[in-house]
């Protein structure tokens, strides 16, 4: 008899290990609450546009070895589109654009030298940077690093406003999607040792330009369907009923779920927590370090306008409430571009139209010719709980995969993974999820 795996949650993370599980024979079934799979990766559709929109931009790093084997298996790495190397325009209203490049010389020299040819810094304070990539090229990770904020050891290290201002908050906010002065020094080290500093293979970008949903979930929902798993949708978990140290039911909006041996939860930490706070397992399950996650906020602006703002695909701006700007797909004389905001939580307080305002007011300082009349629809997504905010000492309340009671099991980007919560993250967890499954005996229902 094949050894049987209820999913709960049909994300990158449940996705991906649906996918390794049914790969070495596992009868492997999903449930999803929403109609559609993807989590917080997805598209979606408007009426006056022939393409899916993707909920915000995402990119991927060269780095992301999970997530390319993922696509490898389900097919969607023929879908992307990816830079030879690190480039990064800066654009500063009507002043030149400044590129962050990466050399094509061999790492560490290729970071080093795309610093010496970043103009926004002063000489001194390119070598000042340069002096930390080449510290940290030399040093490997420690338990030390997660006491300090990303802030308090930039300050150590004598990087001055201007540096923060113009160089690492945007590198911590796309990466980490939260501000220097929240996020863990370890999180920071991670992300510069693993995407750039082993090389512009990993440092490059890659786009998805065929959508979220085109990309990277239809290809793994097919590729599952086509060997036997099930994927059932509006299916909100209830609750969770324990027997003998184990996970017996999993009770849903509409059924009731028991023909299992190992269940994976592949849920946001907040959905878990709750979910364990109804069942009344969130200590019994010893899950109750993460009752005091916070989650970061992206917002997302999509306007579609009339005529053409710029000639690369995205951008970083400065000094404005906007950070990034993507340039999506373009029909006929319109193009759709979306405003990226990371670490968004002040801007929630907001109301919608002083939102709205603040990012025409961004696009006019930049682009002088911006004509707002041009500007044909627009709307705002936004994602509450994007990413855990890994403030110092949460890496040790990170929870690993498991097993926790004798079957559940955890999979997630803000699981213990090794890396900061990002897609990697997600799939990573997916994948170490699978494996564990894979190690326990299962004990079938007669």
């Amino acid at each position: 008899m094949k050894k049987r795996v209820l999913i709960l949650g049909a994300g990158l993370s449940g996705l991906c290990s649906a996918v390794h599980l049914v790969s070495i024979g596992y009868k492997v079934t999903i449930l999803e609450k929403r109609s559609f799979a993807g989590g917080r990766t997805f598209s979606f559709p408007q009426k006056f546009w022939p393409y899916l929109i993707d909920n915000g931009p995402h990119v991927m790093l060269g780095c992301y070895k999970t997530m390319m084997e993922f696509l490898k298996i389900t097919g969607g790495e023929k879908k992307l589109k990816s830079q030879l190397k690190l480039t990064v325009p800066f654009y500063q209203g009507n002043r030149e654009v400044v590129f962050l490049k990466a050399s094509p010389l061999p790492a560490p020299l290729d970071m080093l030298f795309g610093v010496l040819g970043f103009k926004l810094l002063k000489w001194q304070q390119k070598f000042s940077v340069i002096k930390i990539f080449l510290h940290l090229h030399k040093i490997t990770e420690s338990e030390n690093m997660d006491l300090l904020t990303a802030s308090d050891w930039l300050n150590v290290n004598n990087q001055d406003s201007r540096i923060i201002d113009l160089f690492w908050r945007p590198l911590i906010l796309a990466t980490l999607n939260t501000n220097p002065d929240q996020v863990s020094f370890l999180q920071l080290f991670r992300v510069l040792k693993i995407g750039f500093l082993q090389g512009r293979e990993d440092s490059r970008m890659i786009f998805f330009p065929e959508g979220l949903t085109g990309t990277l979930i239809n290809p793994a929902l097919e590729w599952l369907k086509e060997r036997g798993c099930k994927i059932e949708f509006r299916r909100s978990v209830k609750s969770l009923y324990v027997s003998k140290n184990r996970i017996k039911e999993v009770k849903t909006s509409r059924k009731s779920y028991d023909s299992f041996d190992s269940l994976i939860c592949a849920l946001p930490f907040g959905s878990l927590r709750e979910l364990l706070i109804r069942s009344d397992l969130l200590v019994q399950s010893n899950l109750n370090r993460i009752k005091n996650f916070k989650s970061g906020a992206i917002i997302n602006f999509h306007f579609w306008y009339r005529g053409k703002l710029m000639k690369e695909s995205f951008a970083a701006f400065q000094n404005l409430t906007s950070q990034w700007l993507f340039v999506n797909r373009i029909n006929k004389d319109t193009t759709h571009y979306t405003i990226v905001v990371s670490g968004a939580e002040n801007l929630l307080s907001r109301s919608k139209e002083k939102i709205i305002a603040t990012f025409f007011s961004d696009l006019k300082a930049t682009f002088p010719r911006f004509i707002e009349q041009n500007v044909e629809h627009f709307s705002l997504t936004t994602e509450k709980n994007a990413t855990l905010i890994c403030t110092p000492t949460i890496e040790n309340k990170r929870p690993d995969t498991g097993p926790y009671l004798s079957n559940l099991f955890l999979a997630g980007d803000w699981t213990q993974t090794g890396l900061p919560p990002t897609m990697e993250s997600a799939v990573l967890s997916g994948k170490l999820a699978a494996g564990r499954v894979d190690k326990v005996k299962p004990k079938h229902k007669e």
